[in-house]
């Protein structure tokens, strides 16, 4: 009820907010606009249509994702762009958790890690002008997450190039990409390839890892003579975004479900931020549970969730990481979302639970009560039945996201 009792003046604060954004970015594209020009008079123009584009065989994705989720979302764009250009050589500038979440993606030639765009962007330019020298008219894609202005700036200061993608800086670009429509995030950045002419099919978020995070996480469940019994990893606490929350003694008891009922050993991901709570969670659990809180890297988390069962998650960054891996996973998921945008509809190893849908994220605090403890267990039930602990799949999903090793970035 106080949810929806404070929805009306959270509608009007957002677009008060909205009508004042917009005029800014008027002004903001008019000098945008200038600046076009005068690069066609100093560049010349570049080719933007037709047999011109398939011609380009050099790409520079921008990718400075904030969240983690909106940058796993993002990792199908790379496997599609090679896909459809085999022999193209695909370049990243990147840098914080995006950064972290390219490392190793074997779809990528190039890593160069930049100062962080939204607060030097001058200073990302010119490490990147100083390490990327294609020697020829180049394309540059922005992603969906990638869209603010510096990241723009950013773009036009890199050279001659077909600037293409989502952007709040239209006027900048050769190709600017229309992605606020009702498609998912994954669909959203999929389409900047297809205003480059390039078709492809759904494809699912990657993360990838090495031998050295496979040893490390093996030690730190101390795996090291080989997985005996199943292993549950419970993802409780938010990275970030809206703050969202499932009452913690409802974690406890699911978390005794599958510790008595499945055998399974309970694991808790999570930031260094998350230690304190994360260990006594633990405690309320039981000795076997551990806190894994600030112990792994995104790799290392992605290797976690290949060694492990099933999940049972907020919706996180964590629970995103658990996508990669097709992990079966239960997901407690937030009423106001459009489920399309961010969860993985019709997968055989997702299970979805969500209250009735409301219009508008709440303004404060919002613990998803609407979802039982009984709900959570049935789902759960239903997924070890039909994927019950299997050291032979765990291994399958760490071959299929395993690299020879890390990719080298360049400062």
């Amino acid at each position: 009820m106080r949810i929806h009792a404070s929805r009306e003046k959270h509608l009007d604060q957002h677009c008060n907010f909205k009508q004042g954004t917009n005029h800014t970015m008027n002004l903001r594209n008019a000098a945008f606009s200038m600046l076009k020009m005068g690069e066609r008079l100093l560049r010349g123009s570049v080719p933007v249509e037709g047999p011109s584009l398939d011609s380009l065989d050099e790409f520079l994705v921008l990718f400075y994702d904030q969240a983690l989720g909106t940058a796993i979302h993002a990792t199908p764009l790379f496997e599609a762009l090679r896909k459809a250009r085999p022999s193209a050589r695909i370049t990243v500038a990147s840098s914080g958790i995006a950064l972290e979440v390219i490392r190793n993606n074997p779809f990528v030639d190039r890593v160069i890690e930049t100062p962080n765009v939204y607060k030097h962007t001058l200073a990302a330019a010119r490490v990147l002008r100083r390490t990327y020298r294609p020697g020829k008219i180049f394309c540059i894609i922005t992603l969906n997450g990638s869209s603010r202005s510096r990241v723009a700036l950013l773009a036009f200061l890199a050279g001659k190039s077909v600037r293409a993608g989502g952007t709040l800086a239209p006027a900048l670009y050769h190709l600017p990409v229309d992605t606020s429509g009702a498609v998912s995030q994954i669909g959203k950045n999929l389409l900047l390839l297809t205003a480059l002419g390039i078709q492809q099919s759904p494809i699912e978020p990657r993360l990838f890892f090495t031998q050295d995070d496979v040893n490390y996480v093996r030690t730190l469940l101390g795996l090291d003579n080989g997985l005996c019994k199943g292993i549950a990893m419970l993802v409780t606490r938010v990275s970030g975004g809206q703050p969202t929350t499932w009452p913690q003694d409802r974690f406890v008891a699911v978390a005794r479900h599958l510790m008595e009922t499945h055998g399974y050993r309970i694991v808790l991901p999570g930031t260094a931020s998350d230690t304190y709570d994360l260990n006594m969670l633990a405690k309320r659990i039981s000795d076997g549970a551990i806190s894994l809180a600030g112990k792994t890297t995104v790799a290392q988390l992605a290797v976690l969730c290949a060694l492990s069962d099933i999940a049972i998650t907020l919706d996180t960054g964590g629970f995103h990481v658990a996508r990669t891996q097709a992990l079966p996973l239960v997901v407690i998921a937030p009423a106001w979302q459009q489920s399309e945008e961010w969860m993985p509809l019709g997968k055989p190893w997702a299970r979805i639970l969500k209250g009735p849908w409301f219009p508008a994220p709440p303004p404060s605090h919002y613990a998803i009560e609407e979802i039982s403890v009984g709900e959570v267990i049935a789902a759960a039930d239903e997924l070890v039945s039909k994927f019950p602990p299997s050291p032979q799949a765990r291994e399958a999903r760490i071959a299929r996201s395993l690299v020879p090793q890390s990719s080298e970035i360049q400062p």
